[in-house]
C-alpha cells in the first residue's frame, strides 16, 4: 500500500507541473480530448442510417423523404467534420503553448537545480545517463495520456452501448480478446525504459565523437593533425557495441509489434464474418452491419487504448519517479543553503585538519591526511608534480567535493557550516581551464551582475587588457565568441586573453580570499610578472593561494606547501625548502635550468 501511495504522489507531482499555465488553460485539453473521441461514435451512428435509408429506397419503393433523410445526415456527419476540424487546431493551438509555457518552467528549473549540483555526480555515468532520462520526461505528454485514457474510456462506454443492442457475448468478447496485448505492452514499455537508461552512456560517447569534426574548438586540430582516422576508428568501436545493443532491442520490438498486428488483423476480420452473417440471414440492414462493425472494432480499440494506458501507468510513475528524483535530490550546494552561519567580515584563517579524500567509484586515494594552515595577508604557493593533489585540494576547498575524512576549517569552524552563498562570496578563483561564455565583456566581468563600469576599467587594466578593451568598437558591450554575433559586433579573444579576462573577473569581485590555478600558464612574460605583482599586492589583507607547476612563480610566496602523491611532504619559505634539499629543492634546480629567475639557489 505505501509503494502504491509512493508511485501516486510521483504521478501527482508531475501532473502539478503540466498545470503551470493555469487550471482554465488546461482544462480546455480534456474537454476538446474528450469532445473528439465521441466524433468516431457520432460519425458511425450517422453513417449507420445513411447506408439503411439507401438501401430501404433501393430495395423498396422509392420515397424522397428516405433520400432527403439520407443527405440530411450526410451533412450532420460533413458538420461534424468541421467542428472536428476546429476543436482539432485549437487543441493544437492551446497545446503547443502550454507545452512551451512548461517546459520553459522545466528548463528553468533544471538550470536552478544544475547550478547547485554535485560535481563528484558528473563522473558517475550511470547517474548521468539517469538524469538523462529524467530531462527528456514530458509532462504535457504524460497528461495528454491521461486524458487520452478519459475520453477513451468515455468512447469505449458509447460504443459498449452500441455493441450491447446487437449482441451482449460480442461485448464481452471484445473485452477479452484485448486482455492477452496487457503482456505485449507491459513488456515493451519495460524494454523501452531499459533501453533508454542503459544505452544513456553509449549514445552519449557516440554523439562525442560525431561531433568532434565539427566542434569549432576541436575542428582545427583536428584538420592539421590528421586526427580523422583516429576519430572514425572511435566512432566505428562504440558503433560495435552499440549497434548489437541497438539490434537486440529493436528485434524484440518489431516481435511484439508484429504480433499485436497480426492479432489485431485476426480479430477483425473474425467479427467481421460473425456480424455479416446476419445480413445474409435477412436480419439486419447492410447500415445496421457497418454500426456494429464499426462498434466492434472500436471497442476493441479503446480496450487496447485502456489496456496501454494501464501497462504505461508503471512507466508515467517512473518517468515521473525520474524527474521528481532529480529535482528533489538534496546536494552539497543545497545542504549548504541550509546553514546559517554567515562568513565574518574579518582577516580569514584557513585550517586543513587530517584532510583525505578519494574519488567517487575510485579506489586511489588523492589526498591522505593533510594539515596545512593558511593565514589572512600572507600568500601562499602549492606546488607538486601532476597528479600530487594540487586541484583536489582546490575543490575541496571551493566545496566542489566533502573530503572522506577531516575537516576543513574557516576562521576554526567547519566550512560545512557556512551558509555556502555567503562562502563563496568570500572567494575569487581563476581556473586554469576558464570557461568561455557568450556575453559582453563587462557582464563577463561583473558575473551577470550589475557592472560597475569604472570598476571593471580598473581591474581590465590590472591585466593590461584597458587598451585591448578600448580599441573594441562596442567595448565593454562587445560580445565575446562569435557564437550568437557576427565578427563586427563580437570577438574571439586568445588563449592568453581569456585568462586575463578571467583574472580581471577576480580582482573586480575583491574578495577576501583568492584562489589562482595556473594564472599564468598563457600569458607572456611581462603580463605574468605584473600579475604576479598584483598578487604580492594584494595578499596584504587577503589570504591569495598560489597553484603552479612553474616554481619561479612562488619564490616570493610567503609560504609553500609541497604535495607529493597526495601528501603534504615539506613546507616553508622558498629560502627554507631549498636549504632541505628536499623534494622542493630538486623540482627548482630541475627547473631552473630552463626558466631565468631573480635570485640565487643557495
Amino acid at each position: 500500500m505505501k509503494n502504491s501511495d509512493k508511485r501516486n504522489k510521483k504521478l501527482i507531482y508531475l501532473i502539478k507541473l503540466a498545470f503551470e499555465p493555469g487550471l482554465w488553460f488546461v482544462l480546455f485539453m480534456p474537454v476538446c480530448t474528450i469532445l473528439l473521441a465521441q466524433k468516431p461514435v457520432a460519425s458511425s451512428w450517422l453513417t449507420a442510417q445513411i447506408f439503411n435509408r439507401l438501401q430501404l429506397a433501393v430495395e423498396g419503393t422509392p420515397n424522397k423523404a428516405l433520400l432527403y433523410g439520407a443527405i440530411l445526415y450526410a451533412v450532420f456527419i460533413f458538420g461534424l467534420d468541421i467542428a472536428q476540424w476546429l476543436l482539432a487546431t485549437a487543441s493544437d493551438l492551446i497545446e503547443n503553448h502550454w507545452r512551451e509555457r512548461v517546459n520553459e518552467k522545466l528548463q528553468k528549473m533544471f538550470m536552478q537545480k544544475d547550478y547547485k549540483g554535485n560535481i563528484a555526480d558528473h563522473d558517475d555515468p550511470d547517474l548521468v545517463s539517469r538524469r538523462s532520462a529524467a530531462k527528456n520526461v514530458d509532462p504535457v505528454g504524460i497528461l495528454k495520456s491521461v486524458i487520452s485514457f478519459i475520453s477513451t474510456f468515455m468512447a469505449s462506454v458509447s460504443f459498449l452501448v452500441l455493441l450491447w443492442g446487437f449482441s451482449p457475448v460480442m461485448v464481452f468478447a471484445a473485452v477479452l480478446i484485448k486482455l492477452p496485448t496487457f503482456y505485449f505492452y507491459d513488456k515493451t514499455m519495460k524494454m523501452n525504459r531499459k533501453f533508454k537508461i542503459d544505452s544513456g552512456t553509449l549514445n552519449r560517447e557516440k554523439d562525442y565523437f560525431y561531433r568532434i569534426p565539427v566542434s569549432r574548438p576541436n575542428a582545427k586540430e583536428y584538420k592539421i593533425f590528421s586526427m580523422k582516422g583516429y576519430v572514425c576508428d572511435k566512432y566505428d568501436e562504440v558503433m560495435s557495441r552499440y549497434l548489437p545493443f541497438y539490434k537486440s532491442y529493436f528485434t524484440k520490438m518489431a516481435v511484439n509489434n508484429s504480433v499485436l498486428m497480426h492479432y489485431d488483423r485476426i480479430v477483425t476480420i473474425a467479427a467481421e464474418i460473425v456480424i455479416g452473417i446476419s445480413v445474409f440471414t435477412g436480419k439486419m440492414l447492410f447500415g445496421e452491419y457497418t454500426l456494429f462493425v464499426a462498434a466492434f472494432n472500436n471497442l476493441a480499440k479503446s480496450v487496447e487504448q485502456i489496456v496501454d494506458f494501464v501497462s504505461q501507468f508503471k512507466e508515467l510513475q517512473e518517468q515521473s519517479g525520474l524527474l521528481r528524483e532529480y529535482l528533489e535530490s538534496r546536494n552539497l550546494y543545497e545542504d549548504g543553503e541550509g546553514c546559517a552561519r554567515e562568513v565574518g567580515n574579518v582577516p580569514h584563517v584557513i585550517e586543513l585538519a587530517d584532510v583525505s579524500f578519494t574519488y567517487p567509484g575510485t579506489d586511489r586515494e588523492v589526498l591522505h591526511g593533510v594539515n596545512m594552515t593558511l593565514a589572512a595577508g600572507n600568500t601562499y604557493g602549492l606546488v607538486g608534480l601532476n597528479g600530487s593533489g594540487k586541484s583536489t585540494l582546490v575543490n575541496l576547498l571551493l566545496r566542489l567535493y566533502e573530503p572522506d575524512q577531516g575537516e576543513i576549517r574557516l576562521d576554526g569552524v567547519n566550512i560545512r557550516e557556512y551558509h555556502i552563498r555567503s562562502y563563496y562570496k568570500a572567494i575569487a578563483c581563476v581556473f586554469q581551464n576558464t570557461g568561455k561564455y557568450a556575453m559582453p565583456i563587462k557582464d563577463y566581468i561583473a558575473s551577470g551582475r550589475q557592472c560597475d563600469l569604472p570598476r571593471a576599467m580598473a581591474a581590465l587594466g590590472q591585466v593590461r587588457l584597458t587598451d585591448w578593451c578600448g580599441g573594441l568598437k562596442h567595448g565593454l558591450d562587445t560580445m565575446l565568441t562569435r557564437e550568437f554575433s557576427s565578427e563586427d559586433d563580437s570577438v574571439e579573444p586568445s588563449i592568453g586573453q581569456w585568462q586575463k579576462l578571467s583574472i580581471a573577473r577576480a580582482i573586480y569581485k575583491d574578495a577576501p580570499i583568492m584562489i589562482l590555478d595556473e594564472p599564468s600558464a598563457s600569458l607572456d612574460v611581462d603580463s605574468e610578472n605584473e600579475i604576479f605583482q598584483y598578487i604580492r599586492n594584494l595578499a596584504v589583507q587577503r589570504t591569495a593561494i598560489l597553484i603552479s607547476h612553474r616554481l619561479s612563480n612562488v619564490v616570493e610566496c610567503d609560504h609553500i606547501f609541497v604535495l607529493q602523491e597526495g601528501r603534504l611532504v615539506e613546507e616553508g619559505s622558498h629560502q627554507n625548502l631549498i636549504g632541505l634539499g628536499g623534494v622542493y629543492s630538486n623540482l627548482f634546480e630541475s627547473q631552473a635550468k630552463y626558466y631565468k629567475i631573480n635570485g640565487t639557489i643557495d
